[in-house]
């Protein structure tokens, strides 16, 4: 049976790379689920170390990506491109891989995966411009709650019927188990939190 072809730009470190990021984590189980096995797959690698590199190692990286959809869109041809992306500098990247897809007549579904997206938008006109300019050019606006939702129809001006939400589903069936299988005590006086994540500013560790 032949398969439709899906290309995905998200994060595939290589195994060699030690740090990444979360939206690793989803891509991988997105390729392991089974309703993509139904797909035929392909992807480009758009994760980055943290700290980030240097600026003009920033550009060369997203300018081999660019030239590596291209080609991908040309000869691969595949039915649909599903987008991942971060703040900053990513969601412009993949903003212009939006426009390269609209080209090329093959439909975008664009994912943010960053909230710190959203307070860039809020505090600066210019890349509010930018960002709804290429993001209304996408068949699809993925989005992980009424948030981003909302921010996406109010703020974006996005269509209603290219909204959709999509719940996370790196909480799977093992990690919901621990949940399940741990002892709460009331008594305790002292409650205990555990944060995850890089500790920078954006990911909320100063809230």
């Amino acid at each position: 049976m032949h398969k439709s072809k899906l290309l995905i730009v998200g994060s595939f470190p290589s195994s060699d790379k030690k740090i990444y990021g979360g939206i690793a984590k989803s891509c991988k189980i997105l390729l392991e689920s089974e309703t993509f096995l139904k797909y035929e797959i392909d992807t480009i690698d758009s994760s980055q170390t943290n700290p980030a590199p240097i600026i003009i190692i920033r550009i060369i990286s997203a300018f081999k990506r660019i030239v590596n959809l291209f080609y991908k869109l040309t000869f691969t041809k595949p039915k649909l491109i599903i987008i991942f992306c971060s703040d900053g500098a990513s969601a412009v990247e993949k903003g212009l891989m939006i426009l390269i897809s609209k080209l090329y007549n093959i439909p975008s579904l664009i994912f943010p995966r960053a909230g710190n997206l959203i307070n860039q938008i809020n505090n600066s006109k210019l890349f509010l411009n930018i960002i709804k300019f290429m993001f209304k050019r996408a068949d699809i606006f993925l989005c992980q709650g009424n948030s981003w939702a909302n921010f996406a129809e109010k703020k974006l001006r996005l269509d209603n019927e290219k909204i959709k939400i999509i719940d996370n589903w790196t909480a799977t069936d093992d990690l919901i188990q621990i949940g399940e299988k741990r002892e709460i005590n009331s008594n305790k006086g002292t409650i205990k939190i555990l944060f995850v994540g890089w500790l920078e500013k954006e990911k909320g560790v100063e809230e």
